[in-house]
């Protein structure tokens, strides 16, 4: 079944791009604005990212767990 694995493959590789723009986002954000970087400020990438944290938020506080875990 390569398409079943082909379809993994994919799951993982969004669950990974997902982790890194929540964990590097906040800290390009912070360290954007010590170093003075206009693109931190960028309106949509802020609410894209405050967004991807409250679908982490609201996961862990409804008790769903990621089946990646």
């Amino acid at each position: 079944m390569l398409w079943a694995r082909i379809l993994a493959d994919f799951v993982v590789v969004v669950h990974a791009f997902f982790v890194a723009f929540v964990v590097f986002g906040m800290g390009a954000i912070v360290l954007g604005l010590v170093l003075g970087w206009g693109w931190v400020r960028n309106f949509w990438f802020r609410v894209l990212h405050l967004a991807a944290i409250g679908v982490v938020a609201a996961q862990a506080l409804a008790g769903v767990m990621c089946p990646l875990t």
